[in-house]
């Protein structure tokens, strides 16, 4: 039995390398736009605003402790679930 299903389709599941392709990986930019309009129009909250910009290049993200820590609305929680 696995934990993730991942493990069963990744022989790299969990290493460095995997990791590092993971970060990499971006939302397609209609689907943020989509999610930035809907925070602007119902939530009233942008990501300056928020203090949640994130970079294009993902090699220029800096690691925090936490995200919840640095951003000034904290009225939304977000949720992955497996």
């Amino acid at each position: 039995m696995f934990d993730h299903a991942e493990v069963a389709l990744h022989d790299t599941f969990g290493d460095a390398l995997y990791w590092k392709a993971r970060r990499s990986m971006r939302f397609a930019s209609v689907l943020v736009k989509l999610a930035a309009d809907f925070r602007m129009k119902y939530l009233n909250s942008t990501d300056e605003t928020d203090g949640t910009l994130r970079p294009d290049d993902w090699m220029e993200e800096k690691v925090r402790n936490s995200l919840m820590s640095s951003c000034v609305c904290r009225c939304v929680l977000l949720v992955h679930s497996q």
